[in-house]
């Protein structure tokens, strides 16, 4: 597999863009953490590695970046500030999302991948990807509406357990 520097810096060079170090180091660092991130996250990591690549820099490079297909949005609760999921070189992969307090799971499932091709088979359908993302609470934030606990979910009123 090339390396998604290499893969970055073609991509620029197709787009008439400009390849920089900021930008390399962008990537290297999303390469080596492979974990979902929010852009002031990623901006606060660069600066704490001593790298230099300016918050206007990283703001910039990620739409790139997801043009690229070495990152994706990977929102993870429906109107919140987008988290990004760098994809380059990984598998495959589904998500369930906390719509309370953010926390995701990465999942594979090969009934749910087979289903998905019989369905789009069943509908003629030539499927060429998908993203299949769940919402819902995860353990810690059910357990806390079991408790009696009122619980803040993001564009709902506060929940709170049955009585």
């Amino acid at each position: 597999m090339r390396d998604a520097v290499e893969v970055f810096r073609e991509f620029l060079r197709n787009h008439a863009l400009r390849c920089t170090g900021e930008r390399d180091e962008i990537v290297r660092a999303l390469a080596a953490s492979k974990k979902h991130f929010r852009i002031e996250d990623l901006v606060r990591d660069l600066t704490a590695r001593g790298m230099i690549a300016s918050r206007a820099t990283v703001y910039r490079t990620i739409p790139l970046l997801v043009q690229a297909g070495l990152v994706r949005v990977a929102e993870s609760v429906p109107g919140a500030e987008y988290t990004y999921e760098y994809v380059y070189g990984q598998e495959h992969h589904d998500h369930l999302f906390c719509v309370r307090c953010g926390h995701h799971i990465e999942f594979e499932n090969e009934t749910i991948e087979r289903l998905q091709d019989q369905i789009a088979r069943d509908n003629e359908f030539v499927l060429i990807g998908h993203r299949l993302d769940l919402y819902g609470l995860c353990r810690d934030c059910s357990e806390r509406l079991e408790r009696g606990e009122s619980i803040t979910i993001p564009g709902h009123a506060e929940e709170q357990a049955a009585d």
